[in-house]
């Protein structure tokens, strides 16, 4: 699906793939993007983008319906699956203005979310 934004989220498929579900009760909002994975321990992370002039990213864990991390951070410019450590990451990227700002989502074997930034 194309979205009239400079940012193009991932593609269902890719995240699928990747061991998230969509949500079940549908988003009111059209211009959002959800995705959720789901772990045995009771874990849950949840990636949502916000799509508009300043593309908008939260990653929210929680365990057993209790949040431990929540994180919102405006103006991704885009976004990379790669790997640290030998585990699976979305790595983002964002506009001049955070660009010393590094975001990486861990999402197997458990959640996590790396928040740094970068020094020139």
């Amino acid at each position: 699906m194309q979205y009239l934004t400079p940012f193009q989220p991932p593609e269902a498929f890719d995240m699928l793939e990747r061991g998230f579900t969509l949500p079940v009760s549908p988003i009111a909002d059209d211009s959002t993007v959800a995705f959720l994975r789901y772990y045995p321990d009771g874990k849950q992370l949840a990636i949502a983008f916000e799509l508009g002039s300043d593309s908008t990213i939260s990653v929210k864990i929680t365990d057993h319906a209790e949040v431990i991390s929540d994180i919102t951070i405006e103006g991704v410019i885009s976004y990379a699956f790669q790997s640290w450590d030998n585990q699976p990451i979305m790595r983002l990227r964002f506009e001049a203005g955070r660009s010393d700002v590094d975001l990486r989502i861990h999402y197997d074997p458990l959640p996590t979310v790396v928040l740094s930034l970068l020094r020139a």
